[in-house]
């Protein structure tokens, strides 16, 4: 395997791991104005995930899509939901 081989799944990992943050702000930039920030932080997290599981699986390593891994999935995120809420309330309440 050469290196061009090598690097076109990090590659595609990465821009989707981009697309995938642009597109969660956005979501959370539109819905932010009419349901208020810690129910449009939750939404676009959720959408987020969603994304990040169908991208990397059908774009970057190719699998198979089953529901059994799409429901363990989210598990990994659920720290840094957590994690990310508590900074955000911190942040909106300054």
């Amino acid at each position: 395997m050469n290196w061009r081989q090598r690097l076109r799944p990090f590659a595609f990992f990465v821009v989707g791991g981009a697309l995938n943050t642009a597109f969660s702000y956005c979501i959370y930039l539109l819905l932010e104005p009419f349901i208020g920030y810690s129910i449009a932080y939750f939404s676009a997290f959720v959408i987020g995930i969603v994304f990040s599981y169908f991208f990397p699986s059908i774009i970057v390593f190719k699998r198979k899509l089953n529901f059994r891994s799409f429901f363990a999935f989210p598990l990994v995120y659920l720290l840094q939901y957590v994690f990310g809420s508590l900074i955000l309330e911190v942040l909106v309440r300054r």
